[in-house]
């Protein structure tokens, strides 16, 4: 019984079947890595989609209507974003002031993360929202300001999404949350988007 052994690594067929299983075992590891990897980058590039079709819906309509803007983002979710996710949509609506020397130089007409899909999404949504800040006052870059003109309204769309493991065959994603926003002026400044009613 203790040739046995010896007997198996002298013998050049079993060698060459360890290796083949051994770089089977790499090439799929590999190939699931890929997978994912292909997913995630997929996903960053739908999360941008997603939030710059908010934007511009947003940004058409004077009147928002909650309800027409959760179907969109269920729809934009089931079918631009294509992987199981958790998203939470944050959308707000800003001005900056006539006046050039009023402080702060821009004012955040409203602001909603009422827009979620998925579970416990009160972590994601609170981190989402980065042009307004906790206290609800805005907080957009500086190089942004600078290029808004007086009385002109924006629209801002952040998308926040948590991939979910069942989309992955490693059973997990690597890089966290993926965040994406985009901004548009709303098409009339005089009479920016309201705030959106969400109805039960």
């Amino acid at each position: 019984m203790r040739t046995l052994p010896h007997a198996f690594v002298r013998d050049t067929r079993a060698g060459a079947s360890m290796e083949l299983a051994l770089g089977t075992v790499v090439l799929l590891g590999i190939a699931a890595l890929c997978f994912d990897l292909y997913a995630r980058v997929n996903a960053e590039t739908s999360s941008m989609r997603v939030s710059a079709t908010m934007a511009d819906y947003v940004s058409r309509d004077t009147e928002t209507k909650g309800p027409d803007l959760v179907a969109l983002g269920e729809f934009l979710h089931a079918h631009e974003l294509g992987i199981p996710a958790d998203l939470v949509y944050v959308i707000s609506a800003l001005r900056r002031h006539s006046d050039p020397d009023a402080e702060p130089p821009v004012e955040v007409l409203w602001s909603s993360a009422d827009i979620r899909i998925g579970d416990d999404l009160d972590e994601l949504a609170e981190n989402c929202s980065r042009y307004v800040d906790a206290a609800g006052s805005a907080a957009l870059p500086g190089t942004f300001v600078a290029g808004m003109q007086a009385g002109e309204a924006v629209v801002v769309a952040e998308v926040c999404a948590r991939l979910r493991r069942e989309g992955s065959l490693t059973g997990r994603f690597i890089g966290g949350v993926i965040y994406k926003a985009h901004a548009l002026p709303a098409r009339d400044s005089d009479a920016p988007p309201s705030p959106p009613v969400f109805t039960t």
